[in-house]
């Protein structure tokens, strides 16, 4: 009998611990219920909610792009009548549609996906302080004719590799004038050189078309390269001098199809550079069209004007002369006036003289 009050001692301390273990859960259970019950859902919503009924009353847009303490630069676009939209920077030389359409898109689409700091001083932090302040975000303005604003947006740091399954990607962001920053969901192109925003692809020219390239053409020594039908390979250097070869196929066909692919890095009006006795190389293909490309500069800067004709000469029996003479009038309105800089690898490849080309022959007389 004497441990019978040391039983119900512990009986009774066991009951206590469940009690308290129950207030315990009690308590808990009613800060979560009364937090679940005051806390603000966000649900996302459009970043512009009233841009899509308004976009086609679009007529300009200008990226403003902060470089901190190197200060500023601006790429505005254009619509142009009859042309599409173009680059002011540029002498209203076209820009990509699809990257147009892209920002137009993306920013119809933009979303505010959840609220981030109001406190002006944490922006810098997030790139969202502005251009002018010395900040890195870039301010992208959508303008009616009037110059009136349908859209101003500050964005500021790409969060990375939050791309969901449509493509869209995670921003920091905030409306120009409003301190309130988000983390906005959508896909906008955040480009910040001028040349990008160019449309530079001014002709297509399939490998299997081009029959002859010839480099240096009005000079005392040409560079004549090419093939006899669409299913050779390698293309053969025509007028190597004697003792001389082709200094490997790589080379050879690389220069010979130099203008295929070919995507210039920028473009100025050509009247602002002088052509007069440069250089002419030209590619030509199976079908009769001529590809001439004429050009200024140095080593390390090359410019181009490019042309496009169709000779009847090498129009094969059977050939659609006038289908080519379509096509190259294509190819003209899209590069008259205007002058391309070439980029290196396409420069050093059209810039071969026979010398560079060429090697001596070996022992053996290794042919052409």
């Amino acid at each position: 009998m004497a441990d019978q009050p040391q039983k119900s001692a512990l009986r009774w301390l066991a009951g206590l611990a469940i009690v308290t273990g129950l207030s315990v859960l009690g308590a808990v259970t009613a800060v979560v219920t009364q937090q679940s019950a005051t806390e603000v859902r966000f649900e996302p919503k459009p970043f512009f909610e009233d841009l899509e009924t308004g976009i086609n009353r679009a007529e300009r847009i200008v990226y403003t792009v902060g470089k901190g303490l190197s200060g500023e630069s601006k790429i505005a676009l254009k619509r142009k009548e009859g042309e599409g939209w173009v680059l002011e920077q540029r002498f209203d030389f076209p820009a990509k549609p699809e990257l147009v359409r892209k920002l137009i898109v993306g920013l119809v689409e933009l979303e505010a996906f959840e609220p981030r700091t109001a406190n002006p001083e944490w922006h810098r932090p997030l790139g969202l302080t502005a251009p002018e302040d010395l900040g890195r975000a870039i301010r992208i303005e959508v303008l009616d004719g009037e110059g009136e604003r349908l859209a101003a947006l500050l964005a500021g740091e790409v969060v990375e590799d939050t791309q969901d399954a449509q493509g869209r990607g995670l921003l920091y962001a905030r409306k120009d004038g409003e301190d309130q920053a988000w983390l906005a969901r959508g896909r906008l192109p955040l480009l910040k050189n001028v040349s990008e925003w160019l449309d530079l692809k001014v002709f297509e020219l399939p490998r299997e078309e081009v029959k002859r390239t010839v480099l240096w053409a009005e000079s005392e020594e040409p560079v004549i390269i090419e093939r006899a039908s669409p299913e050779e390979t390698n293309f053969t250097l025509a007028n190597a001098p004697d003792g001389r070869v082709g200094r490997g196929a790589a080379i050879v066909n690389g220069s010979a199809t130099a203008l295929v692919g070919l995507v210039p890095e920028d473009v100025i009006p050509d009247t602002n550079l002088s052509f007069e006795g440069g250089p002419l190389a030209y590619s030509e293909t199976f079908s009769g069209l001529r590809l001439n490309v004429r050009m200024t500069g140095s080593a390390d800067v090359l410019w181009a004007k490019i042309s496009a004709e169709a000779d009847p000469a090498l129009v094969p029996e059977g050939g659609d002369l006038a289908a080519v003479r379509e096509r190259a009038e294509a190819i003209n309105a899209r590069t008259e006036g205007w002058a391309f800089r070439l980029d290196q690898p396409a420069a050093v490849k059209l810039a071969q003289s026979m010398q560079a080309i060429t090697r001596p022959a070996d022992a053996d007389g290794l042919k052409k």
